[in-house]
């Protein structure tokens, strides 16, 4: 494991464990922690780890705190130095049947927990390793729609994963993401210092050890664009010439990136990667030409 956090093991007296890395988080964070607590599904208690803000962010958790003291823990312990490690710090602390990740800024639609619970319930069997994810509303800062749908919105096709190297095309977005207890298990089972983000290595591991990736195509999540997100919605289909050769040397550093986090868990060569670029591509224009006959 990354960190040494046995001594803030804590067990989930909930169903449902839901994980909050916070980090300058004051503008938007009554509303996702409001969004939480109105949730339809009720059998979950939230975890929350704040990794050195400055803002007044730990204020507003704790003063949530003490009106749910039983549903909202805040757990203390040195910064993680990121939203990767943040998250998976939680997730190293906590011991529950089931477990989600929560961003600061978004908001959940009310149904959210009951929909992925339902679905993960119908489909996990014999101990697999398993998350279920969904689709997201694209959101401006004040919560108006500028896509009904992400996975449209960029070209996601979250069916493309069915192997390792797959996951070079990361389709899993962490904060539409349930999973079980098992997937916990193999996603620790390897030190994730080469992890790129928390959801592309619970959903490479996943995949690896023979688990299961569930889409849901059905947003649950009011998906917050405001300029100071750590990743965002970006249409992948109508980026500009200039904007690919202003960039080009962060998209390489993120392709590397992810090509190193996947061989940190199993061998996927650099053929492998271009072969699997070139196959999404294909796959995506496939999907647009389908939908455009329709």
């Amino acid at each position: 494991m990354e960190n040494n956090l046995s001594s803030y093991r804590i067990s989930c007296k909930s169903e449902i464990a839901i994980l909050l890395a916070s980090y300058n988080g004051e503008r938007y964070l009554d509303q996702q922690i409001q969004s939480v607590v109105n949730q339809s599904y009720q059998d979950w208690i939230m975890f929350v780890h704040d990794d050195g803000s400055s803002d007044k962010t730990c204020e507003i958790l704790e003063s949530w705190h003490c009106r749910y003291p039983d549903k909202i823990v805040i757990l203390s312990y040195e910064s993680q130095g990121g939203a990767c490690k943040n998250f998976m710090s939680l997730l190293e602390c906590v011991d529950a049947d089931y477990y989600m990740f929560c961003d600061q800024d978004d908001r959940w639609h009310r149904d959210k927990i009951e929909i992925s619970i339902s679905r993960i319930k119908e489909v996990e069997h014999d101990g697999m390793p398993i998350v279920v994810h969904t689709d997201l509303a694209v959101v401006d800062s004040n919560l108006n729609i500028t896509s009904p749908s992400f996975w449209e919105y960029t070209c996601t096709y979250p069916e493309f994963c069915h192997t390792l190297r797959d996951c070079i095309v990361c389709t899993v977005t962490g904060c539409t993401m349930l999973f079980n207890r098992q997937l916990k298990v193999v996603a620790l089972s390897k030190t994730y210092d080469k992890a790129t983000m928390h959801d592309a290595w619970i959903a490479a591991t996943c995949i690896h050890n023979g688990g299961s990736v569930v889409a849901i195509h059905k947003p649950t999540i009011d998906y917050r664009q405001h300029g100071d997100n750590t990743l965002g919605a970006r249409p992948i289909n109508r980026l500009s010439l200039m904007y690919r050769i202003r960039n080009v040397i962060s998209m390489q550093k993120t392709n590397f990136l992810m090509l190193r986090m996947l061989n940190s868990i199993g061998h996927v060569g650099l053929m492998d990667f271009l072969i699997v670029k070139l196959r999404y591509k294909r796959y995506i224009n496939e999907c647009i030409n389908n939908n455009n006959k329709l």
